[in-house]
């Protein structure tokens, strides 16, 4: 292999992993709500993405889903991990916005703001069962399409849709009672 060749590949990987790492640590960070947890997964999560991009490169392999989707697909199977052992800029669609009766006709950063504290958006979030937040961080905060959710979660489209339908569902019931809860409810560290 020539040095040029390999130059190019370790440049396209630095530009892949410069291009998601922020998404990536939205990712983490929303899922379990732990910045410096967060660090030390990001770290492992790009090392077996950088581990498994120069495998399938120098063996000239086809990739099975689109190469910017498997910094993602790496960070869920990390997260998984992570989340078995404990056993436990916000964007909506339309769609997203009325089902949790937010006017569409606002912006979403407006209506978050005059609504309730994110602090307390993201405590309400860690309170929705993991199977269902996911996909809401995917489709709702990160701003996937389904199609790319479902591949980097490796479900079949109609898993996917049903766990993102209760995933709002479980959100919208636990955000009707955000003006009830006070700040000193919030565990300090939380969302920060």
């Amino acid at each position: 292999m020539e040095l040029k060749e390999i130059n190019s590949k370790e440049t396209r990987l630095r530009e892949l992993v410069g291009l998601h790492s922020q998404r990536c640590y939205d990712f983490v960070r929303w899922t379990i709500l732990d910045t410096e947890a967060a660090d030390d997964i990001l770290v492992d999560v790009f090392r077996d993405f950088g581990e498994r991009f120069r495998k399938i490169e120098n063996e000239k392999r086809e990739w099975k889903i689109p190469v910017h989707l498997y910094p993602y697909q790496i960070t869920w199977l990390h997260l998984r991990k992570v989340l078995l052992k404990e056993s436990f800029s916000f964007a909506l669609d339309d769609h997203g916005k009325r089902f949790l009766g937010i006017d569409t006709n606002l912006s979403l950063k407006s209506s978050l703001d005059s609504e309730f504290d994110r602090k307390l958006f993201l405590y309400r979030l860690k309170g929705i069962d993991v199977e269902h937040r996911i996909p809401i961080i995917l489709k709702d905060l990160l701003k996937f399409e389904d199609e790319e959710a479902t591949q980097i979660l490796g479900l079949r489209w109609g898993v996917y849709r049903h766990r993102l339908h209760r995933g709002r569902l479980e959100l919208k019931e636990l955000l009707k009672g955000s003006a009830k809860t006070s700040f000193t409810e919030l565990k300090p560290g939380w969302a920060t």
